[in-house]
């Protein structure tokens, strides 16, 4: 994966519950306690606190809890009425608005796992970046990865998904069968399917049975093999 680099959208915080005005900016937070935040967490922002009903955990009683962003993650944290420390409830990437309505119809039943802001060298994109939108998805139960690749407006650009082996299309699965009837899957439980605009390609990654070479296959959406690569090392995926 990339380095993530810091995001500088300033948005709503997605993956933590809204708290309300009533929560919030009434919400009169001891001199301490926000002090002991502020040494914590330099640079926090967004933050939105919340007095709550206190309760024992490690023989501390929490009474002030905070959400904000720091950096590339969403921050739940809580404290005891004098800050004398703090403890975090979630600590989760912070997935801009635009990625996570544009992702989510594309595939509602997945879940993001990341979103990474990455200097981009494509030509039509490299003074804007892109974003790089890791998910996951659960099929027949197993879970499989993937991610979207979208541009600075987040329209997307490229969908990489990992599906079972056995939802090949019937053409790319015969030639398998036929032309590389010994060879064995290096990813064990998926290959690849790669949409990009109106374009389709399967990707599958095999084993020889002997040399142990990788050879890597690139199929249409009508199952032709239009590209292969070989390789001299051996894998047990990529």
């Amino acid at each position: 994966m990339y380095k993530l680099p810091s995001i500088y959208i300033a948005l709503v915080l997605l993956l933590c519950p809204a708290l309300t005005k009533a929560q919030s900016d009434s919400v009169m937070v001891p001199k301490s306690v926000k002090e002991t935040f502020a040494s914590i967490y330099p640079g926090a922002t967004h933050v939105k606190w919340q007095r709550t009903s206190s309760f024992a955990d490690e023989n501390i009683k929490y009474v002030y809890k905070v959400k904000f962003l720091l950096g590339d993650f969403a921050i739940g944290a809580e404290t005891d009425s004098v800050g004398s420390r703090f403890a975090e409830f979630s600590h989760q990437a912070y997935i801009p608005e635009g990625a996570w309505k544009n992702f989510k119809p594309i595939m509602p039943q997945a879940e993001i796992l990341d979103c990474i802001l990455v200097d981009s060298t494509i030509a039509e994109i490299q003074a804007k970046g892109f974003y790089d939108v890791e998910f996951t998805y659960s099929a027949e139960s197993t879970n499989y990865q993937g991610y979207v690749i979208m541009d600075s407006a987040f329209n997307v650009l490229e969908i990489w998904k990992d599906i079972p082996h056995k939802k090949l299309p019937p053409a790319i699965d015969k030639q398998i069968q036929e032309n590389f009837k010994n060879y064995t899957f290096s990813q064990q439980q998926s290959s690849m399917m790669v949409k990009e605009k109106d374009q389709t390609t399967y990707f599958i990654s095999l084993l020889a049975p002997i040399s142990g070479e990788t050879n890597w296959l690139f199929f249409n959406d009508k199952g032709q093999l239009i590209r292969k690569e070989s390789h001299s090392w051996k894998t047990a995926g990529l």
